[in-house]
């Protein structure tokens, strides 16, 4: 039988009035504080819950993104064949150049982003579980998963990240919770000002406004894979763009400066 807090707090006030001294305590202030208490703490305990569901299934649609992109991968060969066909059978030959181009460049531009991207979070992963084994912090290689995944994700990834992780220290120890923040918010700059820019470079060739829009139209969109995959996407569009207009140009015969 499961007795709820608020039934556990209730029971306790009944056995206190049992004691001389209860004339003392006003009961009906008593009874208001624990209904409010036992509310707050009904509120939070939903709110954890839906939270840990809600990261737990944009974990689950992440993974099997991840195995389809795997699968996808190994049998590219088939697929690039069957698209060279379809190309060759429907456009001209000069058309099928210029697409079978663009799909070269958008090739590059997700592996490269994609294979970075990796190494990147596999490295903070490792800063991530060597500094919460410094801090002493409980299953320090969850925590450490935890960051290296949501890594992945450009800007918002560390945040995202810091709720779930921090939850967790919380529950054994208060004041290490707010040291693992602090640990978190440096890795992220580290990460964003040293590691990131080492492996990644400049290879998106995108400004940050339109990587964090890529990063909202993607989530809103797609959930956490979409938040994973919106900036490659977003670079190749972007490249499309480009190819297209100067295509446009060149056959104008115009320079623009």
């Amino acid at each position: 039988m499961i007795v709820t807090l608020e039934d556990f707090l209730a029971s306790s006030i009944a056995n206190l009035k049992n004691y001389s001294f209860s004339q003392y305590i006003d009961f009906t202030a008593v009874d208001e504080y624990i209904g409010h208490i036992s509310s707050v703490f009904d509120t939070f305990i939903t709110t954890l819950l839906d939270s840990v569901l809600g990261f737990g299934f944009g974990l689950f649609k992440f993974f099997m993104g991840l195995i389809i992109s795997i699968y996808i991968l190994k049998d590219k060969e088939v697929f690039a064949r069957g698209i060279k066909k379809f190309l060759y059978a429907s456009f001209s030959e000069e058309q099928t150049q210029y697409f079978l181009e663009l799909f070269k460049d958008s090739d590059k531009i997700f592996s490269a982003y994609i294979v970075g991207k990796l190494l990147d979070s596999v490295i903070v992963g490792i800063l991530a579980f060597l500094g919460f084994n410094v801090l002493g912090a409980p299953y320090t290689l969850l925590l450490a998963m935890i960051i290296g995944v949501t890594n992945m994700i450009p800007y918002f990834g560390p945040f995202i990240g810091a709720v779930p992780v921090t939850i967790i220290i919380l529950f054994f120890d208060p004041v290490m919770a707010i040291w693992g923040v602090v640990f978190i918010f440096v890795l992220q700059q580290l990460d964003g000002y040293v590691i990131g820019p080492k492996i990644l470079g400049q290879s998106m060739g995108m400004s940050p406004f339109w990587i964090i829009l890529a990063i909202l139209i993607g989530g809103g969109l797609f959930g956490l894979l979409g938040m994973l995959v919106g900036v490659p996407v977003m670079a190749i569009l972007r490249n499309v763009a480009m190819k297209s207009i100067n295509h446009r140009l060149d056959e104008k015969n115009i320079i623009v400066k």
